[in-house]
């Protein structure tokens, strides 16, 4: 089974023959940021996590990352409340250390919980950055102009109009069939999708083994890029991009090779 939207790290520790990763795992999704934030001298980072596998094993990851790019420490490593009318102490905290560069391991809701915690105190540092939420077009349209200004990592993004691509090909048909634009997600089950069909070609048949053979063995590219898994079936070579929303617009702002607008950085009040 090709696994498209698999991203927690301990599904490739089980033993499994039989699943195969195509997205980055979870411990890699912070590399982007912390890299950014490196970059533009910014060394007091702030760690809040939801309480689910995929949300612990991001932040495991950024705690494995920080110190490769000069972040001892985190000035506040903590799980996000269970009760949000908690979350105005924790701002509290995360404001008094004088946090630079906030980082929110969690789903769309917890995205969406901690930037409204924000506002609320009338706060920001200069880099609010969220898993998953802000790299969903329902973003911006549950926050409006709050949603502005928010980092994230993305698995994949549109290639700029008139790009000649696959992946040009694969958005403009979705947009035209669906009404809208596609995600991440729906880029990542396409991709899935090209993989089976290539391994299938290659094995030349439908018994597992061989097809399960075919898989570990494949370095392809995709539309969201290479493919190559370990035998754990484990991404190896996904490079993931940060993205921020600037002006009502998802723009690339990390790596520079792949950068459509400079990153910029927020921060004190709304």
């Amino acid at each position: 089974m090709l696994a498209p939207g698999a991203a927690a790290d301990r599904l490739w520790r089980r033993g499994y023959r039989n699943i195969i990763g195509v997205i980055t795992p979870a411990s890699r999704y912070t590399i982007g940021i912390l890299g950014l934030a490196n970059e533009g001298g910014m060394t007091r980072v702030a760690l809040v996590h939801a309480g689910d596998a995929f949300s612990k094993e991001i932040a495991e990851g950024a705690r494995k990352w920080a110190p490769f790019l000069k972040f001892n420490r985190f000035v506040l490593d903590e799980e996000l409340p269970a009760d949000a009318r908690d979350d105005q102490r924790m701002i509290a905290r995360i404001r008094a250390a004088r946090t630079e560069v906030l980082v929110v391991a969690g789903y769309f809701d917890e995205a969406v919980r901690m930037r409204r915690a924000l506002a609320e105190a009338g706060w920001m540092p200069p880099i609010f950055f969220a898993t998953v939420g802000p790299s969903l077009p329902a973003w911006l349209t549950e926050l409006g102009p709050l949603g502005d200004k928010a980092f994230t990592t993305s698995i994949w993004e549109p290639p700029a109009e008139g790009q000649s691509s696959a992946s040009q090909e694969f958005s403009e048909a979705f947009e035209k069939r669906f009404g809208v634009a596609p995600s991440y997600h729906a880029a990542a089950a396409y991709a899935a999708c090209q993989i089976m069909i290539m391994a299938l070609r290659k094995a030349g048949s439908l018994d597992r083994d061989r097809y399960r053979e075919v898989l570990f063995g494949m370095d392809v590219m995709t539309i969201i890029g290479r493919f190559l898994p370990d035998r754990s079936g484990m991404q190896t070579k996904r490079d993931d991009v940060v993205v921020q929303w600037i002006d009502g617009r998802k723009e690339i702002v990390w790596p520079d090779e792949r950068r459509t607008a400079e990153p910029v950085f927020g921060g004190a009040q709304q």
